[in-house]
């Protein structure tokens, strides 16, 4: 029987979900570029052709990033669940069009939870930590 004959096995998101979702970033996205836009008082998009690397730059940052921010929930899971990096896995999600770490073996809730934090932690409470105990901003 497949999952979708059996009654039991309920989908995570049904399709009206995957729409409001998918609804919903297309308002979020544009919106907040106009707030930057009327905070700032510049267009949010307008020097990134400057940056280095320009456009592709850009998108070689957001790709290597998200594959850290894995990484990192991979080396929680590691670190506080004691499992081994090879039941640990990375895949693609075709929903997000990302990645996503999953834990092959069980572990305890907290450790789960404590994976999770890692990457909140690491990549935003640490970088703010520092930036504002030595006053060089962010």
């Amino acid at each position: 029987m497949s999952r979708q004959e059996d009654p039991g096995v309920r989908a995570v998101a049904g399709k009206s979900h995957l729409a409001m979702a998918g609804a919903i970033l297309v308002c979020t996205v544009p919106a907040a570029l106009q707030l930057f836009q009327t905070f700032w008082r510049r267009s949010a998009l307008g020097t990134v052709a400057d940056q280095p690397g320009g456009w592709l730059g850009a998108l070689l940052v957001i790709v290597v990033s998200a594959i850290a921010h894995e990484g990192i929930h991979a080396i929680g899971w590691s670190a506080f669940g004691g499992v081994r990096f090879r039941t640990l896995r990375v895949r693609p999600t075709y929903r997000g069009l990302g990645l996503a770490a999953q834990v092959k073996t069980p572990i305890s809730m907290a450790a789960h939870r404590a994976g999770l934090a890692m990457p909140a932690f690491v990549l935003g409470v640490v970088p703010v930590t520092l930036g504002i105990v030595s006053s060089l901003g962010l």
